[in-house]
């Protein structure tokens, strides 16, 4: 049985997340068969950029249409709510301050656990006695807009629309989830090598030999990966000069790691 171990010195492309081991002189392999050992893989990709078409979102107000983009990264939905309170201070609009300091914002984002939704929440925009404001107070809501032409709705599980649908709306409104939430687009991740080429699998790639889910594990954190047993997956025969490993999401999309840390062993074994 032979141990591979590939990391951070092996990675071949820009995102972190191809590894090469190269042979001198070239190996032949035949009747053989690989499997994952151990991996560590930090969680470490952002959820929300362009690549995914879902980091843009708009808000109407008093008949101007701003757009929002955040930046790349990884959100809660908390972090979207703080990045629009960022905005309308950056913006002066939609809040006030409170005679005592409170800071006061016309439209947010909550995270509401027992419903398994998220929220979006509209106030009509009328300040405390002794407050001071920050944009036109119209007495009326601002209105949010989950775009058709983008994934920002799968994030907070939202069908696009504009809520409230009327821009006269002079009570508080609540719009929560039409569907189950979605804070990332990666929900599983295939190790995937050149060694095999299976492909009678149900995936979309012939060189998945491993997958695992990010579940448990905070973001920043390593994902540790130690098999129980081993789930040996047949070699194609060939005479190679190095062995390709890669890491791909559940749309056969490359992973892309902000750290380069990553550490895979591989077993191979004669049938």
């Amino acid at each position: 049985m032979r141990t591979l171990i590939l990391g951070k010195n092996q990675i071949v492309n820009s995102e972190n997340s191809r590894f090469r081991y190269n042979f001198q002189p070239n190996i032949l392999i035949k009747n053989m068969s690989v499997a994952v050992a151990s991996l560590i893989i930090p969680y470490a990709w952002r959820s929300v950029s362009t690549r995914f078409n879902n980091n843009t979102f708009q808000i109407i107000y008093n008949g101007i249409t701003y757009t929002l983009t955040l930046p790349s990264g990884t959100y809660s939905v908390s972090d979207i709510n703080k990045y629009i309170q960022y905005w309308c201070i950056q913006n002066s609009l939609l809040y006030c301050i409170s005679s005592t300091g409170q800071f006061v914002y016309y439209i947010e984002l909550i995270d509401n656990a027992t419903t398994y939704s998220y929220e979006i929440r509209c106030y009509p925009t009328t300040a405390p006695a002794g407050a001071t404001t920050y944009g036109v107070f119209n007495g009326f809501c601002p209105q949010f807009v989950v775009p058709s032409t983008n994934n920002f709705g799968k994030i907070i599980g939202v069908n696009a629309g504009t809520y409230p649908s009327i821009s006269t709306q002079a009570t508080n409104y609540v719009k929560s989830s039409d569907f189950a939430p979605s804070p990332s687009p990666i929900n599983q991740i295939f190790v995937n090598t050149s060694l095999v080429n299976n492909k009678h699998l149900q995936s979309s790639s012939n060189n998945v030999i491993w997958s695992f889910t990010p579940s448990n594990t905070n973001f920043g954190e390593n994902i540790q990966i130690n098999p129980s047993e081993f789930g040996f997956i047949k070699c194609s025969d060939n005479n190679i000069a190095y062995i390709d490993v890669w890491l791909t999401d559940q749309d056969n999309m490359t992973l892309e790691l902000l750290d380069p840390n990553s550490v895979i062993m591989l077993l191979l074994k004669e049938n």
